[in-house]
């Protein structure tokens, strides 16, 4: 069994580059709420668990708004 502490060998990517076309919103997808906050939140939180030495979002629809809304989390790399 790997142990996945800090300074591992982990690397993070995160698809969020979808449109959400069929939640019928201009609203880039990720940035939805789900219990009070973006579901993007809560994907990035249960990442960072795993104490990844990077965690990359790959964005697309809404990228400004999600960078935007995501600029305040340490080490979060963007990418489109």
């Amino acid at each position: 069994m790997t142990d996945l502490t800090a300074g591992s060998d982990v690397h993070v990517v995160v698809l969020a580059a979808g449109q959400g076309t069929r939640m019928k919103s201009a609203e880039a997808k990720v940035l939805h709420a789900i219990a009070g906050r973006p579901m993007i939140e809560h994907v990035l939180d249960a990442a960072a668990t795993l104490a990844p030495a990077t965690t990359t979002l790959i964005v697309g629809h809404g990228a400004e708004a999600v960078r935007n809304r995501l600029s305040g989390r340490p080490g979060l790399n963007f990418v489109v």
